[in-house]
């Protein structure tokens, strides 16, 4: 089944996972997150679903913390807006090319290869924003129409973070921020 014919939410009830936090699109971003993605802060999935959240430990969160060392700031571009197919469709944000970010999930998956991103289910992974996991058909386009006009939208990568999805509640676990050089 090819990655446009699968629901890109990973199944499951608790979870946890690394973001990018993009906080810098919250002002324009943020309300149709809080009211069509269960309140989620607008981020980029990198590593979902990854160690269940009651057995992170604080090395698990320390070797974060040394990958995103070697990682300068950059800037991240989202040029479209998408679907994924479910009941309702899932609306996402999808970013232009980077070769930065590519370097990121590459390094990441390399230091955990026994947590694919999204369960190896997708391959290529497709990296995006989700916009709205529960808008219907109307709300959908009128967020298309809303936010379409603003594209491309801009924003720094700067800061990574641990989350978790608890009883269906996202939280931040743990945040890093990005600094050093790229080793390569």
């Amino acid at each position: 089944m090819s990655p446009a014919d699968r629901p890109i939410e990973p199944a499951g009830d608790d979870v946890s996972g690394i973001v990018v936090l993009l906080p810098e699109l919250s002002g324009r971003l943020g309300p149709v997150c809080d009211r069509f993605n269960r309140g989620r802060p607008p981020h980029l999935s990198l590593l979902t679903p990854w160690v269940a959240p009651a057995s992170l430990t604080e090395a698990d969160l320390d070797a974060v913390a040394q990958l995103v060392k070697e990682f300068d700031r950059f800037e991240l571009s989202f040029d479209r807006i998408d679907e994924f197919p479910g009941s309702p469709p899932i609306l996402h944000l999808s970013p232009a090319d980077s070769p930065e970010l590519a370097a990121l999930i590459e390094d990441i998956t390399t230091v955990w290869p026994d947590y694919p991103p999204y369960g190896g289910a997708f391959d290529p992974v497709l990296d995006h924003l989700t916009l709205a996991t529960t808008a219907g058909d109307a709300e959908r386009a009128a967020i298309r129409a809303e936010l379409g006009p603003l594209l491309p939208l801009h924003s720094p990568v700067a800061e990574l973070a641990v989350v978790q999805i608890v009883d269906g509640t996202f939280s931040i676990r743990r945040r890093f921020h990005l600094g050093g050089r790229r080793k390569r």
